[in-house]
């Protein structure tokens, strides 16, 4: 039985739904001991019924997957010890600077002595003399000796091999010309000279094996010169230094040397 919803009057229902109440707005339900009671609504959440052994239903949406790739084990390596590389490492630059080291020894012992001998104040003299000329002077011991006339007076000459340069000379000559004139000359040299001349300096009061002596310093071309003016009884010596300009100070120093070495016989 059920009341009607509008008038509320009792109405009978089939056993069928006796067991089951309708749910609706402002109805009864009718439970199993014959009394009724106003109906709730109930607001439930359905879900699609699953049973304990329903499977899950695939999933058949297309999906791109990565492309599967065989699997190949990696090549081996060979791992080395750190500490035996650089053991290696160590003891080739030991080697090589040692190598390096060598040879510079080895070039210096071959190459030194040369050095060494070309250094003005190492440069190994011998004495020459020259009865027929009256005088004799010190000159680098390598060094070749000519003998020939300048002027029609003697005059010998020193030259430098070609192994040491090959560039630089010594003359000593005999000349008729006073002291005062050979001083004249060098102070009109730059006007007289046909090559490029600059003087550099004129110095005099000295004095070679007790006898009056001026030093005349100049360039001439691409040349470093010296003429040292000795006086003698009749006329005076003259002591030509010749050299190449890049090497002016080193000839400068051998210069002096020799000259000092001068003696009148």
């Amino acid at each position: 039985m059920h009341a009607c919803p509008r008038c509320w009057e009792v109405i009978e229902q089939p056993a069928v739904f006796a067991e089951a109440a309708v749910l609706s707005e402002g109805s009864f339900v009718q439970d199993n001991v014959g009394r009724a009671a106003p109906a709730v609504a109930v607001e439930q959440s359905y879900e699609p019924y699953q049973s304990f052994d329903q499977r899950p239903v695939p999933d058949h949406t297309v999906t791109q997957q990565a492309p599967v790739v065989a699997y190949q084990p990696a090549a081996p390596v060979r791992v080395r010890d750190r500490r035996k590389m650089r053991l290696g490492r160590a003891i080739g630059i030991g080697l090589a600077a040692g190598l390096l080291v060598a040879i510079g020894l080895i070039a210096l012992e071959a190459v030194g002595p040369r050095l060494r001998g070309n250094q003005p104040d190492q440069v190994r003299l011998t004495r020459e003399a020259f009865p027929e000329m009256d005088f004799a002077i010190s000159a680098p011991r390598s060094w070749d000796v000519r003998p020939q006339t300048v002027g029609g007076l003697p005059a010998v000459t020193f030259l430098e091999p070609a192994r040491e340069g090959g560039k630089r000379s010594v003359r000593v000559a005999v000349d008729r010309t006073s002291l005062d004139r050979a001083r004249q000359t060098a102070d009109t040299r730059g006007s007289t000279s046909a090559r490029r001349y600059e003087e550099i300096n004129i110095v005099g009061g000295i004095r070679l094996d007790g006898r009056e002596t001026f030093r005349h310093i100049y360039l001439e071309g691409d040349e470093y010169r010296e003429t040292w003016w000795v006086t003698r009884d009749s006329g005076t010596y003259r002591i030509e230094f010749r050299s190449p300009l890049s090497r002016r100070e080193e000839s400068a120093q051998l210069n002096v040397r020799l000259a000092r070495t001068f003696d009148i016989l």
